[in-house]
């Protein structure tokens, strides 16, 4: 076999090897058989109402773009836009815009968020949900918009 042969079938033979180590590693249900341990998974309460996510996440560097929209999702619906308890620091111009379940909020700027500021949006306890439920406690999420430094 010639010297580029084994090369090349090296070369293949580590490609498949870190992909099947990639696969086996991102096995997220721990026992490799496709069945899930629920033993350590945290049980969630649905029938309380929680945020369940907002965009951009704060796991991410939570930059936001000068007119980004920032989206809140609640595990139920929220009994209209007008309950949605809610303040954002500085203050600042936007608009409301449920989605068709209402579980999800987008918060989206009228003007452009001013450069070199963070931003908090608090979302208080008071926000009702159908079934009148209300959130136990306030959340609060911050956004950083990037420091315009000249040219």
């Amino acid at each position: 076999m010639s010297k580029g042969k084994i090369i090349f079938l090296s070369t293949i033979i580590l490609i498949l090897l870190f992909l099947a180590g990639f696969f086996l590693s991102n096995n997220k249900d721990g026992d490799g058989d496709g069945n899930i341990d629920t033993s350590s998974q945290a049980v969630v309460d649905d029938s309380k109402p929680r945020v369940v996510s907002v965009q951009p996440t704060q796991q991410e560097a939570p930059f936001i773009t000068q007119n980004q929209v920032i989206t809140v999702t609640f595990n139920m619906p929220v009994e209209n836009t007008g309950e949605f308890k809610h303040k954002i620091e500085p203050e600042l111009k936007y608009r409301l815009e449920p989605s068709a379940d209402r579980k999800v909020i987008k918060i989206t700027p009228e003007e452009p968020y001013l450069l070199g500021t963070e931003y908090t949006l608090f979302i208080k306890p008071e926000t009702k949900f159908d079934g009148k439920k209300t959130l136990n406690e306030e959340k609060i999420y911050h956004f950083k918009t990037i420091q315009y430094r000249g040219v």
